[in-house]
């Protein structure tokens, strides 16, 4: 099985964003930004003389730096890395998994995928716990999705298909 990708700017972006917002760390820090917040809404209610403008930094920091952190990253790691702009082919095959660019050709067998995930939007491949590459589902038929997760399942690859 082979699919076609080519991820544009604001795609990569929304895959580096979906990357990140899948792991459990990343929304254990949300829940505390948001108890951080809440506290401070509470301590601006009960005690109105209080000077509580400083209160709301960190949470807003917590919030609102990440993703604006991951935006920029993103936007340069796109412009500087000419391999993120070719089209990628990912051929799926019985024993390993083949990735072709215009300038790069990897193989791996499946023993070495660490899992593969999807999200609503993306198909990520982990070749370890850090590094994905990202396939746009828009890219995918549910056929391709059947295919593979028999293919992880037959090699025992961690996956949620």
């Amino acid at each position: 099985m082979i699919i076609q990708s080519k991820l544009t700017q604001k795609e990569f972006i929304a895959a580096n964003l979906a990357f990140r917002y899948a792991k459990v760390r990343t929304w254990i820090t949300i829940g505390i930004a948001i108890i951080i917040l809440l506290a401070a809404i509470v301590v601006t209610i009960l005690y109105p003389e209080v000077s509580t403008s400083s209160f709301f930094i960190l949470p807003a920091l917590m919030l609102g730096l990440s993703p604006a952190i991951i935006y920029f990253q993103s936007r340069l790691a796109y412009k500087s890395n000419t391999r993120l702009q070719e089209v990628i082919e990912y051929d799926f095959g019985q024993d390993n998994l083949n990735i072709k660019g215009d300038s790069f050709s990897t193989t791996m067998t499946w023993e070495k995928i660490y899992r593969v995930k999807q999200t609503k939007n993306w198909l990520f491949i982990y070749s370890n716990r850090f590094v994905a590459n990202p396939i746009s589902k828009k890219d995918l038929f549910e056929s391709d999705l059947d295919g593979l997760k028999e293919i992880l399942d037959r090699h025992k690859v961690k996956n949620n298909l």
